[in-house]
């Protein structure tokens, strides 16, 4: 433990952004069950209780900012520790929050194709309940389309943004968005093309993105991506190469994670939440910085893209059995 301190609302302690060694955010929210609104006074100077996420050159710490007894210092990693830290604030005060997530690889497991996915028999009732506890707050922002959800959770239903925020569907009597202007015929002929020249490699045709999957032919993907790349030049298309899983993604310039988050963010009931994103790639990383700006969380799931030393989670069974706990269901 350490001295007892306030931090006021608006103090800004090391640099904003994402946190990092050297580097803290604040928090608007408090882990004691306390309302994260409460007015606190440090001499002549309101205060909020704040959750601080810090980092030291020790590593990474939790400040918690307690109304009865002053700011305690935990010493717990942040990444792999605030799962547990949020979900019993999550539970009491529900309305607060909002929970956000990709699909493969961070709920579901990583399957040699994307048709190849398993859905957990728990899941989708525990989705119903973790809907239904926070009120709705609960959306899916993925890269597939938002109907290839819709038939794999069904009978849940989510609100959320397929196509990496090119499609939205909300739970109301908004319709889902149309879809967007097909890809270029140039540039899928030279991409059919250019997979049939290596084989394993498969290209998935999602209309205004391309998917160009490798992971039976891992040795491809650097090659690949070099030629994508090379195209998207020579033909002066206004798009640009995302890099996930054993996938690269051609998308639209202007649409990503992040925009399809801050989309969702301002629709009710997610306005004024604290945003807690979860996924497990490069994409995702984009949202993270949107739900971090907005006093949230970024939540990452270990795989081929994040370390499990700055993981949250380990895998996508860790992930459902932490939405169960908030949901109140079983751990899946």
């Amino acid at each position: 433990m350490r001295a007892v301190r306030f931090l006021p609302r608006r103090s800004r302690i090391g640099s904003t952004g994402r946190a990092g060694l050297g580097r803290s955010i604040m928090r608007r929210t408090c882990l004691d069950g306390r309302p994260p609104w409460v007015r606190m006074r440090q001499g002549n100077r309101a205060c909020r209780p704040t959750l601080l996420i810090s980092g030291r050159p020790t590593g990474p710490f939790l400040d918690i900012a307690s109304p009865s007894t002053g700011c305690m210092m935990i010493d717990a990693p942040r990444s792999r520790n605030l799962p547990d830290l949020l979900a019993p604030q999550i539970r009491l005060r529900p309305d607060d929050y909002a929970v956000y997530f990709d699909f493969d690889g961070t709920l579901v497991d990583i399957a040699n194709t994307p048709e190849e996915v398993i859905l957990p028999p728990s899941l989708t009732p525990d989705l119903t309940r973790l809907q239904q506890r926070l009120g709705g707050a609960v959306a899916v922002v993925t890269g597939r389309h938002l109907a290839d959800i819709a038939r794999m959770i069904a009978p849940a239903q989510l609100a959320g943004s397929g196509l990496h925020g090119l499609e939205f569907s909300f739970m109301s009597a908004d319709p889902v968005t149309p879809m967007p202007e097909a890809i270029a015929p140039a540039l899928l002929a030279r991409a059919v093309a250019l997979v049939a020249s290596h084989p394993g490699v498969r290209l998935e045709y999602k209309g205004p993105i391309l998917a160009v999957h490798f992971r039976q032919a891992p040795e491809a993907g650097p090659a690949l991506l070099n030629a994508l790349a090379h195209l998207l030049v020579e033909l002066n298309l206004d798009h640009h190469l995302k890099e996930g899983r054993a996938v690269i993604e051609v998308i639209p310039n202007g649409t990503s994670k992040a925009t399809a988050l801050r989309e969702i963010m301002r629709r009710q009931p997610f306005a004024g939440r604290i945003p807690i994103m979860i996924g497990d790639d490069r994409a995702d990383e984009d949202a993270f910085v949107v739900a971090e700006g907005a006093g949230g969380f970024g939540l990452k799931v270990a795989g081929e893209h994040f370390r499990q030393a700055d993981a949250s989670f380990m895998e996508p069974a860790e992930v459902r059995a932490w939405l169960s706990r908030i949901a109140g269901g079983d751990a899946a």
